[in-house]
């Protein structure tokens, strides 16, 4: 997000931004490379500056941390003494950190599935959950993920609706992708391809 070297940092609130950034273009545009823009920074840059309990956080983050005894060995590119460090605040002198970190997760989960133009719903982000929407003329489904994506390729999604009238549903196919990588759905014992995104 801040360009490409090793000792870039990025600012903790640059990930929610960056996020929400994509989200709207996503929205907007209907362009896959737009979620996989929030995925990566989702699954990679999101849990970098937050520490395993949830209860610190760092001001910066880097790709490449210099030491085991950071923040004691803070590179010179740091603003201040401490911006590496996790505290309760992040970095006490700026509080922006603290409110953008607890926004991450949310945007990534609240735009798991959005409504189509032609009244239909389309998965834009991947993993464990479900939503209850009416679709078409009003019918109402529910669609329940199950998941381990990112750390498997499989995505299973059980549809419940309560009238038997025709619906939409999309999954995302990469422009260009291989066939074997994008989605299918299968109904009975046919696996019947889903529609690709533009």
């Amino acid at each position: 997000m801040s360009g490409i070297g090793a000792f870039r940092c990025i600012e903790t609130c640059n990930v929610s931004c960056y996020e929400w950034g994509n989200l709207w273009l996503l929205r907007t545009l209907g362009d896959r490379q737009y979620a996989d823009r929030v995925e990566r920074a989702f699954f990679n840059a999101g849990p970098a500056p937050i520490a395993r309990d949830f209860k610190t956080a760092c001001y910066y983050q880097s790709p490449n941390r210099l030491s085991a005894t950071l923040p004691g060995d803070e590179p010179q590119i740091a603003l201040a003494k401490g911006c590496f460090a996790f505290t309760r605040l992040a970095y006490p002198q700026v509080l922006c950190c603290v409110g953008n970190l607890n926004r991450i997760i949310p945007f990534y989960v609240t735009h798991m599935w959005m409504a189509t133009l032609d009244k239909g719903l389309a998965a834009t982000l991947y993993g464990p959950c479900a939503v209850s929407a009416r679709v078409g003329e009003g019918v109402p489904v529910r669609l329940t993920c199950t998941t381990s994506y990112p750390f498997e390729e499989e995505v299973r999604v059980r549809v419940e609706r309560t009238a038997r009238r025709r619906s939409r549903s999309r999954s995302a196919c990469p422009p260009g992708a291989p066939v074997h990588r994008c989605p299918s759905a299968r109904t009975s014992s046919r696996p019947t391809p889903t529609a690709t995104a533009s």
